[in-house]
Formats: C-alpha cells, structure tokens, sequence
C-alpha cells in the first residue's frame, strides 16, 4: 500500500470510519440519556429514600429496622409502612404528630416476638392494633386502613 504522509492508506480508510462512528454515536449517547431523565414528556425525579411520601391521601413512612424481642435469639424486622387516611386534609395533619406515630409503631412491634410475626393472620392483627393506636395519637378515627408495603423478618 502507498503511504501518504507516513500513514497507509488502508490505516487512514480505519481511521476515517472511527472518526465517523464517533461523530454519530455521540449523538445518540447523549439522546439515549435524555429519554433516559424524560419519562411521559416529564423529567424524572426520584426523591429521596429517607424521606416520608405522601400520594393523596396516603402516606408512605421511612422503613423501620426493629430489633424483636426474642431472648434467644436476634431477630428484627425491617418494615414499610403506608396510611391510608381518610381524606387529603387528614393527611396534612401527618406532619406534626410523625415523630408520636413512629414512636408508636417502634414500641408495638418492638414488643412482639419473631413467633409472633411470622403467620399473616398475626400481620393483620398488627395492622389492626397500629391503626387503633395511631388513631389514638390523632385523637380521631382519621387512619382509615395501615399497609404493610414491605414486611421482612429476619
């Protein structure tokens, strides 16, 4: 093969046909990216796992890690809860009493044994005694339904 200015020609044709790839696949990278951060022609925006999410009129807590209290044995569960209140002017009214309803639900499960979790007929009795007891702290029947979006035991 000839050389032209100290390159093969057949080196030079590879050269030119990456220089083009490059060029058309930038662009596609950087359009993959942007339907990546636009879902239904809105931008996508996570929040943060920490934080509390309210969606109507339920709300989503902060996961709970709770230690149970088996003496044999270290148990704990780790649990994600959702109130379901009646309407969204109940809910608004989640803000204040949060730190009492978490306090609430730490010291309910806190309590049980990993026996006494383990079967869903306990898991809805649970629910049933965190939603009289959470109504107790709003001093009105305002928590229409309590939902155990997660439930592990460990």
């Amino acid at each position: 093969m000839k050389k032209a200015g100290g390159i093969s020609m057949k080196n030079s044709k590879y050269f030119i046909i990456a220089v083009i790839c490059l060029a058309l696949l930038i662009p596609a990278m950087a359009s993959a990216e942007k339907k990546r951060l636009v879902v239904g022609g809105k931008k996508k925006t996570e929040a943060p796992a920490a934080a509390d999410k309210m969606e109507g009129s339920t709300i989503t807590l902060q996961q709970f890690d709770i230690p149970l209290a088996d003496e044999d044995a270290d148990h704990s569960v780790k649990l994600v809860i959702a109130l379901e209140f009646a309407d969204e002017a109940s809910a608004a009214q989640f803000a204040p009493k949060k730190a009492a309803v978490r306090d609430s639900v730490l010291s309910t499960v806190g309590v049980k044994k990993h026996s006494e979790l383990k079967k869903v007929p306990d898991r809805m009795a649970l629910r049933d005694v965190l939603k009289t007891k959470i109504n107790e702290i709003f001093g009105a029947e305002i928590v229409l339904k309590v939902y155990f979006s997660d439930f592990v035991l460990q």
